[in-house]
């Protein structure tokens, strides 16, 4: 039986429409796997993390003690970029990474002036005016209070004082289940 020369040319249009389907499907298809596959990479570091305790769930670890020399140099150089931004030089000592309490501080004010950056960039809305008003002045006022050493170090960097450990013998003395008599009665 032979076809008819419309019907090959009717069925070769249609083979070629399926094709074109075929390849925006494979586009999609091929764009959906590399989104995955980025999402397994963030979540394979996620879960690489060490567990506090034989738990499942990471124990919250310092700033510092998870960053690697990219995070610590992308810090200094948001650092560097904010006290120049705001005119803050006088604020901050540049022994800063050596303040483990003023580490903390800008690495979580960098990291909240991403997300609200981030924000600010998907839709219109005052993230970045929240960042200022809830983040930004209050870190610094209580970088510059007497609450971190560093301000005794306008003049060159100053060591902290020792550190006192927890007395661990008040701890069963303390504890509210053992009926301290320190803690109110539920």
């Amino acid at each position: 039986m032979t076809v008819p020369g419309a019907e090959v040319e009717r069925r070769l249009r249609a083979a070629e429409t399926d094709i074109a389907e075929l390849r925006t499907h494979t586009t999609d298809i091929t764009d959906a796997v590399g989104s995955l596959a980025e999402s397994v990479k963030v979540l394979t570091k996620r879960s690489s993390r060490p567990t506090g305790g034989g738990g499942s769930e990471a124990e919250p670890t310092a700033w510092a003690l998870r960053a690697t020399d990219d995070d610590w140099a992308a810090l200094a150089d948001w650092v560097d970029g904010l006290l120049t931004t705001y005119e803050l030089s006088e604020c901050v000592a540049p022994c800063w990474p050596s303040h483990g309490g003023v580490v903390e501080e800008l690495a979580a004010l960098r990291s909240a002036w991403r997300a609200a950056a981030a924000k600010s960039a998907e839709e219109d809305d005052d993230a970045m005016s929240f960042w200022h008003d809830r983040a930004l002045y209050p870190t610094i006022t209580r970088i510059m209070s007497t609450f971190y050493p560093i301000n005794g170090c306008r003049n060159g960097h100053r060591t902290s004082e020792t550190v006192r450990p927890t007395d661990r013998r008040t701890i069963a003395l303390a504890n509210p289940s053992k009926g301290c008599p320190s803690w109110p009665s539920r």
